[in-house]
């Protein structure tokens, strides 16, 4: 005990610790950048390519694939690769590098193709540092560089995310009068610069004192020295240089993009950490307090988003929760039983505690929010064990013969009581540590979210067994005190009160339940089948995590494709001064020396959508309901026209509830389908804001040549070039500055390309040198509108969502909407569109893997059944947590049924004349203590936690929950279904023997014990 107490002692030091578990999604983003092409053109030359490529490739399960502009507002093929489970992803990459590089005739205008590990932005990292203040984004970007690389280089700083990047650019912005003035294109300005600006090697000279390195250093590397370049060299030696033409920008790519933090401009950065999350943070945080004071004026730098902030105050509830549960279960031990008995019970689950964390270290498993609960989930279950072995010790040893030696009784007796029980005791602890094994196999992100509390739960079971099998019958092996003083009397009452109980209320209910087995199977049959109905009826729902509130509030705002990026702006601003109002109501609410309840509010704008979060300040949560400040915050903001607002504010929710996948070979049928499936889908009336994928996007024009354009010598390629530098750019030269390259491109001035007026106006250069307004030479046609085109497996496919009422705490649930879809509408649209493949989306399916996995276990104990009516009566969601608690709670039922089952076994075994019914009776009497002291135990371990009110222990509420639930069934069934179902399978034997022997005479409902003959 000494050495596990020693290297558990060691381990909690040097265990790694973390906020949340880390894990990959097993995903791969392929992003190829085609600048100013549309979706038909990426998905035809770049998506349908690389798709044909990769998707043979070994390991490759799934491809999702989105043709079109990317969430940065960038013109991009983005593929989603999803890889098997367990399939390197290292060697995976390399591969889809090596293929896509093997891609023959790419499109030449394609900027370049990343091939990286798919992050969700913003959900992998441990905590985010804020660079804002009053100044231009350019000052804010080069400060922000030098943080960036200090917080790099951070001890355990993986990497430091800016997914708000703006990469540099020098513009070259020339104006069509002076290109006409000149007799210039765009072309002739990119071309000057690439001659007159670079550096090239250029040998070496062999000189008889040795070599002299040869070599051309005339890159330019700013505005200045670019507007030296030379266009033209006139014949009275005059030069007309770039900067007497254009006018030379170096700073930002042009992006409709704004980033802001409590409504100044802003930079920021997601940590993720490559080991030991909690360290990490606090390192970057005292790197922000020793740099903030040495920034320039009027700039400031914080952190925010502190995950290991929550993994503080979530360790002080569960501490508090945990040695609050423990001090209640050493009580209840201390009352019933025996004194040493339960002073060693207690140091035996102090032991498998401190054990676990040894094994858990020793496993490479990480001290984290999870695996902390799954100590508290432990409480109780690791005394169970410790109080069966104790129990059937101080039974023998009261049972000993007086005329022995004490301390040679007490020994006897002790081997003698753990000999009886070791068997039992084995099975179910066995049995409890299979029934969390699957929650180590399971995938992705339920993995990461159950793997580690059914880790704990499995390691510490391994350990307690060991206490109770080889230490704790150590400990009792000696001659037992009577009790004595107050609390000895206490004990014995409360034994007087038990035995009272036994005879006067359990003793007559288990008479009934073998009188009327029949009966006593029936009404646990009937509490089965109403746990399944109000499951499969909708009345719990459905959840992947507990329906909990978070700390932060974000909200997100869609606008029409098309509006002007100005209109968000605008409305941008109306939610950042709905902010503002927001926080002032509730600083006005709280006392004038109290820390504001809001710690900050995060801006991301691009052109037709903007993010928005607000995080709590800590204890914000303990004096204001996150529901009635997103409530509030939405009153404020008022009426934003046509545009959408959502709210994401607790554990689990989404931009949708409801998605569906249509697939078909010809896009006809999709958008058919799709339309069907969102109509169906828009009749039920707990659905709202029902969408497709498939939506109009920006306008298009096509360029097409008049018939007298050929004669002037002009092609479609020679006037589509022009056009394409004019407005798109001409990459003129890309250079390394620093740590970024640096882009350098030519183009018209921005207020030429405002205008379709302008555009008609362009003068186009043609082959003699002179020039004509585009307007004569070309026309155009109006295309349909472009919105971004989906793929999946190589398919085009149109995703159908929707949404429940979020502000509705009783709404609808998902999975009885799916279930209604399935029970009619969508076999009818399977039958309309054959070619057409209609399933539920991605996270639907992860959660039918995950919950089927889980309530497949659950279920093996009836402690599920009370678990589920549980969650009925409190209205919470069945979510994997919950089912955890049921797992939990079945491993206890099963713990007490076996070692219930190996004493009927081995009381019949010793009196062979005994009628089963005596001896369930006997048995059941003699196993009632120690079934109602496991049930105390554990529950009591969860007491405190059932009644703690504090933010940060709401999501373990649900898991509690079902555990305590489970545990007061399962106590029922163990001492009362078993037994009556056991005599049932006897009697139901002799039945079918007497039968087969042709004596009809026996029936099991005939029988009764010898007393009532």
């Amino acid at each position: 005990m000494g050495l596990i107490l020693l290297a558990g002692g060691v381990a909690l030091f040097a265990v790694e610790k973390e906020v949340v578990p880390r894990f990959s999604p097993q995903r791969i983003n392929i992003t190829a950048f085609y600048p100013g092409a549309g979706p038909e053109e990426i998905e035809a030359h770049l998506c349908i390519p690389i798709e044909e490529a990769v998707h043979d490739l070994p390991g490759v399960v799934r491809l999702e694939t989105k043709a079109g502009t990317n969430w940065r507002l960038e013109e991009a093929c983005v593929i989603q690769v999803q890889a098997a489970e367990g399939h390197d992803l290292q060697v995976l990459m390399g591969a889809v590098r090596a293929r896509i590089q093997n891609i023959p005739h790419l499109p030449d205008g394609i900027d370049r193709i990343d091939v990286d590990e798919w992050h969700a932005p913003g959900d992998d990292g441990v905590i985010w540092v804020a660079l804002y203040g009053a100044t231009d984004e350019l000052t804010l970007k080069r400060v922000g560089e030098q943080i960036q690389a200090d917080l790099a280089r951070i001890s355990g700083v993986e990497k430091a995310e800016n997914y708000g990047h703006v990469p540099d650019e020098i513009a070259i912005e020339v104006p069509a009068e002076n290109l006409r003035r000149f007799g210039l294109t765009l072309g002739d300005v990119a071309a000057a610069v690439r001659r007159g600006s670079l550096d090239r090697p250029g040998g070496a000279v062999k000189t008889r004192q040795g070599d002299v390195i040869l070599r051309t250093r005339g890159q330019a590397r700013d505005a200045a020295a670019l507007g030296e370049t030379v266009l033209l060299a006139r014949p009275d030696g005059t030069r007309l240089r770039l900067r007497d033409i254009a006018v030379i920008r170096d700073g930002l790519a042009e992006r409709a993009f704004a980033w802001h933090h409590d409504g100044f401009p802003a930079q920021g950065w997601d940590i993720r950490a490559n080991r030991d999350e909690v360290a990490v943070a606090r390192r970057v945080k005292d790197y922000v307090a020793d740099m903030a004071p040495r920034l320039p004026e009027g700039l400031k730098l914080k952190t925010w988003y502190d995950d290991s902030q929550s993994f503080d105050d979530r360790v002080e509830t569960l501490l508090k929760n945990g040695l609050q549960g423990l001090g209640l279960v050493l009580l209840v031990l201390a009352l019933f039983l025996n004194t040493r008995v339960a002073f060693w019970s207690a140091v035996g689950l102090f032991t498998a505690l401190v054990g676990a964390v040894a094994a858990m270290w020793l496993m490479g498993v990480s001290l984290n929010m999870l695996s902390l609960f799954g100590f508290v989930l432990a409480l109780g279950i690791l005394v169970d064990d410790a109080i069966v072995v104790g129990d059937s010790i101080e039974r023998r040893q009261a049972d000993a013969n007086p005329s022995a030696a004490p301390e040679d009784a007490a020994r006897r007796a002790a081997i003698a009581g753990l000999a009886a029980v070791a068997l039992p005791v084995s099975l179910s602890v066995a049995t409890t540590a299979v029934a969390f094994l699957p929650g180590l196999f399971l995938s992705g992100w339920a993995k990461a979210l159950l793997g580690p509390i059914c880790a704990v739960m499995i390691l510490a079971l391994g350990v307690s067994l060991l206490e109770a099998l080889c230490i704790l019958p150590a400990h009792l092996a000696v001659p037992p005190r009577p009790s004595i003083g107050r609390m000895g009397n206490l004990r014995r009452s409360i034994a007087r009160g038990l035995d009272a109980v036994i005879r006067h209320f359990y003793s007559p209910l288990l008479d009934y339940a073998l009188r009327q087995p029949f009966l006593i199977l029936s009404l646990f049959t009937m509490a089965i089948l109403v746990a399944a109905a109000v499951v499969l009826g909708g009345q719990v729902r459905l959840a992947i995590q507990a329906d909990v509130p978070k700390d932060t509030v974000a909200v997100f705002l869609d606008v029409p494709t098309g509006t002007p990026f100005a209109t968000t702006q605008a409305l941008s601003a109306q939610v950042e001064r709905a902010y503002g109002q927001l926080r002032e109501a509730l600083e006005a609410r709280q006392p004038a020396t109290a820390v504001s309840p809001v710690s900050g509010l995060e801006t991301l704008i691009f052109e037709h959508w903007a993010g928005f979060w607000m995080e709590l300040a800590p204890g914000a949560r303990q004096r204001f309901e996150v529901d009635a400040i997103a409530d509030e915050w939405r009153r404020y903001i008022g009426d934003i026209g046509e545009a959408k607002l959502d709210f994401i504010y607790r554990e689990g929710d989404s931009f949708y509830d409801l998605e569906f996948a249509v697939v078909a070979p010809d896009p006809e049928t999709v958008t058919a389908a799709s339309k069907a499936l969102a109509a169906g889908l828009a009749e039920f009336p707990s659905v709202f804001d029902v969408t497709r994928s498939e939506q109009e996007g920006k306008p298009q024009r096509n360029l097409v040549l008049r018939p007298g354009a050929e004669h002037l010598g002009l092609r479609l390629e020679d006037v589509a070039e022009q056009l394409r530098q004019a407005y798109l750019g001409e990459v003129a030269q890309r250079f390394q500055r620093g740590p970024e390259q640096v882009k350098v491109v030519a183009r018209l001035p921005l207020a030429e390309r405002r205008d379709l007026q302008d555009l008609d106006q362009f003068p186009i250069r043609l082959p003699n040198g002179g020039e004509v307004p585009l307007s004569l030479v070309a026309e155009w046609q109006w295309l349909p509108k472009a919105g971004s085109l989906d793929r999946l497996d190589r398919r085009r496919v149109v995703w159908v969502r929707g949404r429940l009422g979020r502000q509705d705490p009783n709404r609808g649930d998902a999975n009885a909407v799916y279930a209604a879809l399935e029970a009619g509408p969508l076999e009818e649209l399977r039958r309309r569109f054959p070619s057409a493949r209609i399933e539920a989306g991605r996270t639907r399916q992860e959660q039918e893997t995950v919950l089927r996995e889980l309530g497949r276990n659950a279920l093996l104990a009836l402690a599920a059944v009370y678990g589920l009516l549980a969650l009925f009566g409190l209205g919470l969601p069945l979510s994997a947590e919950s089912l955890v608690g049921m797992i939990g709670a079945g491993g206890v039922v099963v713990n007490d049924s076996l070692v219930l089952l190996h004493a009927v076994r081995t009381r019949r075994g010793e009196q062979g004349t005994l009628p089963l019914d005596a001896c369930l009776r006997e048995v059941s009497l003699m196993r009632f203590r120690p079934v109602l002291l496991a049930f105390l135990t554990t529950f009591m371990g969860l007491v405190p936690l059932l009644f703690e009110t504090s933010a940060q222990a709401q999501f373990l509420i649900p898991m509690a929950t079902t555990l305590a639930a489970g545990l007061l069934f399962g106590m029922t069934a163990t001492l009362v279904l078993i037994p009556a179902a056991l005599l049932l399978f006897e009697l139901g034997g002799a039945a079918r023997k007497a039968s087969v022997d042709g004596n009809d005479s026996i029936s099991p409902l005939s029988r009764r014990r010898p007393d009532e003959a």
